[in-house]
């Protein structure tokens, strides 16, 4: 059977549940589609048959047999996903962060008030790289000229 815009409608029509003017034009279109007019033959011979069944009310203890059902414990079916070890939110990490801000801007001031150690200067300035051109010490320096560079293969001894 295709599809059109009554096959939901049957049921009710069946049921007379229609309005009179969808009523008729439902009626109309059963006039010339057999395929709906069969659907409709069908449902009312369901419609026959449940009116030949007795109404019975349920046994007692059906009750039981549900509540039963509902008190059982639930098995999940899907496993949960492990916890997170550490969660935290935006105002947590802002927090956090301004926290360690305060904390390094007073451990450096703690440090920088104290002043330089008794022992002398915190670090030595480093030493000046020997240059490779001979040149005559300052008197101002009184130091000794630094030897010449030694070269790859000037490791033979001069008798």
């Amino acid at each position: 059977m295709t599809r059109d815009r009554w096959t939901d409608r049957l049921s009710e029509y069946i049921d007379d549940e229609l309005p009179a003017e969808e009523r008729a034009q439902l009626e109309a279109h059963l006039a010339g589609c057999a395929a709906c007019a069969r659907t409709v033959d069908e449902l009312l011979a369901v419609v026959r048959a449940a009116a030949t069944l007795r109404d019975s009310p349920p046994p007692p203890e059906l009750w039981t047999g549900i509540a039963a059902r509902i008190a059982a414990p639930v098995i999940p079916l899907r496993p949960t996903p492990p916890a997170r070890r550490l969660s935290l939110r935006l105002p947590q990490l802002a927090a956090a962060s301004v926290t360690l801000v305060a904390a390094s801007g007073a451990l450096v001031w703690a440090l920088l008030s104290r002043g330089p150690a008794a022992g002398g200067p915190v670090a030595a300035a480093p030493a000046a790289a020997p240059s490779l051109t001979a040149s005559a010490p300052s008197s101002a320096e009184g130091a000794v000229a630094p030897a010449p560079a030694r070269l790859a293969g000037d490791d033979v001894d001069e008798r």
